[in-house]
């Protein structure tokens, strides 16, 4: 926490932090439950879920009310830091929640590992302690989900992943890992699932839910693909490397190949990896039996689901990676091979994050005097991507279908219900 507090001094992303009091201050001076209502009409731009907004309003509420703090003299440069301590705060019951699951199942030196790899990470650092972003909110969400669903707590797991959704529209990349698991799960277990997703949206939703603001926390979803109709948003992914910072300026549906226009493309390459992934994570499951091996398979699946959909897809944020960083803990347990992929991916990500955001001196220069070093991390994040595909098909799939089974057997065993 000490490091983190060091950092967090830094001002970080002006504008993004902004946004953010800008919201909180609104929440204080117009009400919490006209908060939606209050900046979609000053130009606020509303277009995070409520989970998010409960947290970043609540903060509001307890700086004003309990110490006192008036918001509207304030700015990004003196909230900021507590903001950063919201997004380190989820940081730490993150790691501490993975910390809890490996001594409990297995090994306190590997809760610690992961732990320690969570909380130090330099990406997710980075982002939270001085840039100043909450992905650190909707990532815990996510990790308790593939916890809870490693443990086989099914009721916490669909809570989780309600909660992940209701805090940040990119959630989404957890979905297909969510259904696999739902689908594979007893008949009781997917109950379970459905009540704790339903009672944790109910709750999250009760401030609005007899309020217009019902419509617009509705529309942050609808709008969410298109909203920015960008090729990138200053990702370093397979786009950067075609159009470099042109992508910025250019229409994410506007045809680049025939009439194919490069979301049409990136959403057809998400396809496929998903396709392998789910498939490498049934072939893996289907031969699971402890609580820890199960982790193992759902964290892999959803660093994989998160690093490919930061790699293929438009309108993709620098920060969208944040979460590859959380879920590939696991990598860090497995093979050497595994262990070096995930602090080079780690390191991508934090020098795209120092491309947009600069820290220091040194890393300016690092980018003003090799300005093609972005299309070189776009690169390496394709071919690392692409590598361990090949990896999930050479190690995962076509083992598990060469055993001399029938077709019929092979789909039975990957699709049978766990118990």
């Amino acid at each position: 926490m000490i490091i983190r507090g060091l950092l967090s001094r830094s001002l970080g992303n002006e504008y993004d932090i902004n946004v953010f009091v800008q919201w909180m201050q609104n929440s204080v001076s117009d009400g919490f439950a006209n908060f939606y209502l209050v900046n979609q009409n000053d130009g606020g731009w509303p277009n995070y879920p409520p989970a998010s907004m409960i947290i970043l309003n609540s903060l509001a509420y307890a700086l004003h009310y309990v110490c006192g703090v008036d918001l509207e003299s304030h700015t990004a440069s003196s909230l900021g830091f507590m903001i950063k301590n919201v997004a380190s705060a989820a940081d730490i019951l993150g790691g501490t929640a993975l910390y809890a699951f490996f001594t409990s199942v297995h090994k306190k030196r590997q809760g610690l590992i992961v732990s320690a790899a969570y909380l130090f990470n330099p990406g997710i650092l980075y982002t939270s302690a001085v840039w100043g972003q909450i992905d650190s909110i909707y990532t815990m969400f996510m990790v308790l989900f593939i916890i809870a669903a490693s443990s086989k707590k099914h009721a916490l797991g669909g809570a989780s992943v309600a909660l992940a959704l209701l805090s940040k529209v990119q959630s989404i990349i957890i979905l297909p890992l969510t259904a696999v698991v739902f689908l594979t799960a007893p008949a009781r277990s997917k109950i379970a699932m459905v009540i704790g997703a339903i009672c944790a949206t109910f709750w999250v939703l009760i401030p609005f839910a007899f309020t217009p603001a019902i419509s617009v926390i509705r529309n942050v979803y609808t709008t969410a693909i298109g909203q920015q109709n960008l090729i990138s948003r200053y990702g370093y992914n397979i786009w950067w490397i075609f159009f470099g910072e042109d992508s910025t300026s250019m229409g994410g549906t506007d045809p680049i190949f025939f009439f194919f226009s490069a979301r049409h493309i990136g959403m057809t390459l998400f396809a496929i990896s998903i396709a392998l992934i789910v498939t490498a994570y049934l072939c893996r499951i289907a031969e699971t039996k402890t609580a820890v091996n199960r982790f193992m398979a759902n964290s892999t699946a959803a660093a994989m689901l998160a690093w490919s959909f930061f790699v293929w897809n438009t309108e993709v944020h620098e920060r969208f990676l944040f979460p590859f960083c959380a879920f590939g803990i696991s990598f860090l347990l497995l093979s050497k091979t595994h262990k070096t992929v995930y602090w080079l991916v780690s390191t991508l990500f934090t020098l795209n994050l120092l491309g947009i955001l600069h820290y220091t001196p040194v890393d300016a220069w690092l980018f003003e005097t090799f300005p093609r070093l972005p299309i070189a991390i776009a690169w390496l994040q394709v071919l690392l991507l692409v590598g361990m595909h090949g990896s999930q098909i050479y190690f995962d799939i076509i083992p598990f279908f060469r055993e001399k089974r029938s077709l019929q057997e092979n789909l039975q065993k990957l699709f049978v219900v766990q118990a």
